[in-house]
């Protein structure tokens, strides 16, 4: 973090406006995989031109090069990322001017002031911001004429929109670059982590106007958006930005139009790392030259820790990936032998959605405390008023989802579903334990009696009260179990209403974790864990089963639900057991080799 961050606004302002400062060596990063490869990618062109000649005419046509070289950050907050650009950039004069005084040339330049003087451009929604930068960069080049020049090329200004009746702020390019005409050479950028909630004012002026306007479209996807419309063609651009568009519903068109606008060059993906202060971020970097060919390959690293130096470690460690394999479907970025197992996973069989329907989401009350109570307060209504028995419910949330098993509930709902009819003063004690949370209650963001859930999922009611699979929505690996009680479920869990053993056993075997592992997001706090949203679930591919075959996963199924549920654990050395005969099963049916079976244990070492 630069002095500048150091000495920042309230960190209420930095999360309101989605501001987070990018570390140094990320900065360093996308300055030397945009910037210097386009520098040094002319300086090979000018070199050929000359025929390898280093003449003086060459190095002044170097220089020349350097001074029309436009870089900008859209959304530049304290100017981290133009800091490393300036640097980069002054390293490139202070070696033009050396060669040209050994050719006994005589120039006279300040290297960073060459660099703020011809090459920055930054525009930020938060004047207190922009003016943090420019005093940051006046400082690698102290003098009047260089404050005079960041006056006019940092600006305050709403980047995405250029329309007075839509934003406070809006920003004309054109009128304030001249440079955005021709396009910009880089564009760089750490772009706010604002949410989709936030947007609400703004979304429909955004949808109008945007490619990637989606419904749940956080504010990145619109940078990049807006970032590829001010590059040239052949410019490059690189971002560091939340990874979820790889594979949320939400990221589709973000994911189309990158893969359309040029070629991906590097993606370095850093999973949970804890990037940035104070933010959940799940951070990546992507760099991309537009109008490139997408043919070839392009470089991808995963960090499992934060490296010693990013750059070397990229170079040193980074693996190849044919990019055709980018488009709007969900991105995985693996080695191709991996990727290719994938694909033969899936291909040519239903998934379980086209088999079984997607999977039910549970109940969602819109005030938990309100609704949710536990054994004592329950005994305490009933005690009160025995006909509130009628609406106590007994309830599970994910967390009481194991593998295999489900624990005792040891909750109940206040069961009040939204339209359901029901008088609550019926019910005079449930009445009055709701009756502290009116207020809460009356605020919640749909519209239902105080009284009732505002989800209470009235249509899935039949398919919970039968025998399901469940399965949480946050998993730290597979723990699906078969749920024969009729037990309501929270909306932090999912249900298939089928009671299909067969199922079971291929959800909670390696195979289908591994595949989960390519179409769900991971998250913070474990490092395995998965989001099971029901749209990633719902892609499992489901193997046509012979009879002997489904009778003998469904035996497996049944044999560790039951040994699952021995009290201390005393059933799991039977169940480990039996869980590498349903491997075994289900590796023979998607017909996979034992150097295959190898990958994909190699791959989950220590996640299963």
């Amino acid at each position: 973090m630069d002095e500048a961050a150091a000495s920042g606004p309230s960190l209420t302002r930095r999360k309101r406006q989605g501001i987070v400062y990018t570390p140094e060596p990320i900065a360093r990063f996308l300055a030397e995989r945009t910037i210097a490869v386009s520098l040094d990618e002319m300086s090979d062109a000018l070199a050929a031109a000359h025929r390898g000649r280093e003449t003086a005419a060459f190095w002044r046509e170097w220089l020349a090069a350097l001074r029309s070289f436009s870089i900008v950050d859209p959304g530049c907050g304290e100017g981290a990322l133009l800091l490393a650009a300036a640097q980069e950039m002054a390293r490139r004069y202070r070696d033009a001017a050396e060669h040209l005084r050994k050719l006994g040339v005589d120039v006279d330049l300040d290297p960073a002031r060459e660099a703020i003087s011809h090459n920055l451009f930054g525009v930020d929604i938060d004047p207190l911001a922009a003016a943090r930068a420019r005093r940051a960069l006046a400082r690698l080049a102290p003098s009047p004429e260089a404050a005079l020049r960041l006056e006019e090329t940092i600006r305050a200004g709403d980047s995405l929109v250029d329309d007075p009746s839509a934003s406070a702020g809006a920003f004309d390019w054109r009128a304030a670059f001249p440079q955005a005409a021709r396009g910009f050479d880089i564009v760089i950028g750490n772009p706010p982590y604002v949410r989709m909630e936030y947007l609400k004012p703004l979304k429909p002026w955004l949808a109008q106007r945007y490619h990637v306007a989606a419904e749940r479209a956080d504010l990145y996807a619109y940078f990049f958006e807006k970032g590829l419309s001010l590059l040239r063609e052949g410019g490059r651009l690189g971002y560091i930005s939340s990874s979820t568009f790889f594979r949320t519903g939400a990221g589709a068109r973000l994911r189309g139009l990158l893969a359309r606008s040029g070629a991906v060059e590097c993606v370095v993906d850093f999973g949970d790392l804890p990037v940035f202060d104070d933010v959940v971020a799940y951070p990546a970097i992507v760099t991309l030259r537009k109008g490139a060919a997408t043919q070839g390959d392009l470089s991808f690293l995963r960090l499992d820790a934060a490296p010693p130096d990013l750059c070397a470690t990229f170079r040193e460690t980074a693996r190849p990936m044919p990019r055709a394999r980018l488009g709007a479907g969900f991105w995985r970025f693996e080695e191709e032998a991996l990727a290719r197992l994938r694909d033969k996973i899936a291909t040519g069989r239903r998934t379980l959605a086209e088999v079984h329907g997607a999977p039910l989401w549970g109940v969602k009350t819109g005030l938990n405390e309100a609704f949710v109570i536990d054994a004592a307060t329950r005994a305490r209504l009933l005690a009160a008023d025995p006909q509130s028995a009628e609406i106590v419910t007994p309830y599970r949330r994910g967390a009481h989802i194991r593998r295999w098993r489900v624990a005792a509930p040891r909750l109940w709902l206040l069961d009040l579903p939204k339209g359901g009819g029901l008088d609550i003063d019926r019910f005079p004690a449930v009445a009055a334990h709701l009756a502290p949370f009116r207020a809460r209650l009356e605020a919640r963001a749909t519209r239902q009696a105080w009284f009732e859930l505002q989800q209470p999922q009235r249509a899935y009611r039949a398919a919970f009260a039968g025998p399901k699979v469940v399965f949480p929505d946050i998993s730290q690996g597979p723990k699906f179990a078969l749920d024969e009680s009729g037990t309501l479920i929270d909306a932090t869990a999912f249900a298939l209403p089928c009671a299909d053993l067969a199922l079971l056993a291929l959800l909670n075997s390696r195979l289908i974790w591994f595949f989960l592992h390519s179409v769900s997001n991971p998250l913070r706090g474990g490092k395995w864990r998965l989001r099971l949203k029901a749209q990633y679930v719902g892609l499992v591919p489901v193997p046509a089963l012979a009879p002997p075959m489904r009778e003998r996963l469904a035996a497996a199924a049944r044999a560790n639900h039951e040994a699952a549920l021995a009290p201390d654990g005393a059933g799991s050395s039977a169940v480990d057991a039996t869980e590498r005969e349903i491997d075994a099963i289900v590796y023979a049916l998607f017909d996979l080799s034992a150097a295959e079976i190898a990958a994909v244990e190699t791959s989950l070492a220590g996640q299963y």
